[in-house]
């Protein structure tokens, strides 16, 4: 009977010892030999020994031309939220290529900070009479400007103005500024970065 228990307490053993090394090889030991080869690289990368393919050069001057790019095309767009004499100037020059009367206009009122300080928004309402083309003309117009313009509502009615059959529009978003940190800034950093919005 002890032999019995002993034959099953060994076979039990063997198992156990079986499981383990089988999660040691199938678990354990490829983490510490990614470990192992993250250690290298790192130590490699630190030692200032590693050199860099003429293709990885080139890849990464053209992410960063491209980034340079974007972060100019940001600050080219900020300056419609900016300066709101500008913005106003636009939307009224807008109105009068499309044919349409503006009743009201509110741009620059009050900008607010997003939570993560990443954006100021610039409340704008606009109100216009014409055509019902015209006006959607109008919008589509408004919303192409070089800015970053949100809307948050439009409202449209009918509106009947000398026998004449027309519509009138309320538009209201927001222009957005993005707050651009101080590394890219110094990456966009270029002559060309300030020209007007239209």
């Amino acid at each position: 009977m002890n032999s019995s228990k002993n034959r099953e307490f060994i076979a039990i053993a063997a198992m156990v010892t079986a499981v383990c090394v089988g999660a040691w090889y199938a678990f354990v030991q490829p983490k510490a030999k990614e470990l192992a080869r993250l250690q290298g690289v790192i130590e490699h990368a630190g030692s200032g020994s590693a050199q860099m393919s003429e293709s990885t050069v080139e890849q990464c001057a053209r992410q960063l031309a491209d980034t340079r790019q974007f972060v100019q095309d940001v600050i080219r767009r900020n300056l419609t939220a900016d300066d709101s004499s500008q913005l106003y100037a636009v939307i009224m020059n807008t109105a009068q290529k499309s044919a349409v009367e503006v009743q009201s206009l509110n741009p620059g009122s009050t900008p607010s900070l997003s939570s993560d300080s990443a954006v100021i928004v610039t409340p704008i309402e606009v109100s216009v009479i014409g055509e019902y083309s015209h006006v959607a003309e109008f919008f589509d117009s408004i919303l192409s400007i070089q800015g970053f313009i949100r809307p948050a509502s439009l409202t449209i009615a009918p509106y009947i103005a000398n026998d004449q059959q027309l519509v009138s529009a309320r538009f209201s978003g927001g222009v957005l500024h993005f707050n651009i940190p101080e590394t890219l800034l110094k990456v966009g950093d270029t002559q060309d970065a300030s020209q007007s919005i239209r």
